[in-house]
């Protein structure tokens, strides 16, 4: 009797969380969607209105091509979140509100990964060879695109960049520690 109450009991929470989890995605998703459509309407207009021409031009100066990859990466933040949403939303139906933020904040991760691509080109950080300087404003905006679509994926590789320049601890003046043994045998 107890197991059949505890089965009872779970599946009457999940039948409430379904229903929370339907509603939650009614409201905030659709605010959400609208706000993700604002934003990438926005983007896309100042692109349009401000770098029509020059910052598809190769000898364009670098502060049109840091403003247009700041927006190439907010845009890829818009479609990320769009993405996101409608995989939560729709399909996997398990949207929790207290994720919102991430969803009002990638477009503008987007813009910050945008720029941090393009400064890592410009100067050389991402290339094979140290030697060349990347020209195309198309590769610009391809990665700052892609960088801000996936600015998880990216923060995470920035991350495990700067720890390999975390200093080592006090492991030198520590004596090391003894090694355990397993008892072989013989037979």
């Amino acid at each position: 009797y107890e197991e059949a109450a505890r089965y009872l009991g779970e599946v009457e929470y999940r039948v409430v969380q379904v229903e929370r989890d339907r509603l939650w995605a009614r409201v905030p998703g659709s605010i959400i969607f609208v706000y993700e459509l604002v934003i990438g309407v926005a983007l896309a207009a100042m692109f349009g209105i401000f770098f029509r021409e020059t910052a598809l031009l190769p000898n364009s100066s670098d502060m049109v091509y840091l403003a247009a990859s700041m927006l190439m990466g907010g845009f890829g933040g818009v479609l990320g979140a769009w993405l996101s949403l409608i995989k939560h939303i729709a399909i996997e139906q398990d949207f929790e509100k207290q994720h919102a933020i991430w969803y009002y904040t990638s477009p503008l991760m987007g813009m910050v990964v945008g720029a941090f691509i393009f400064m890592g080109l410009r100067l050389g950080f991402f290339s094979l060879n140290p030697n060349t300087n990347v020209s195309s404003p198309y590769l610009f905006y391809l990665l700052a695109f892609l960088g801000g679509y996936q600015h998880n994926i990216f923060t995470d590789f920035v991350k495990r960049v700067l720890k390999a320049f975390e200093p080592k601890s006090d492991t030198a003046t520590k004596p090391p520690e003894p090694e355990e043994t397993t008892p072989t045998h013989s037979s």
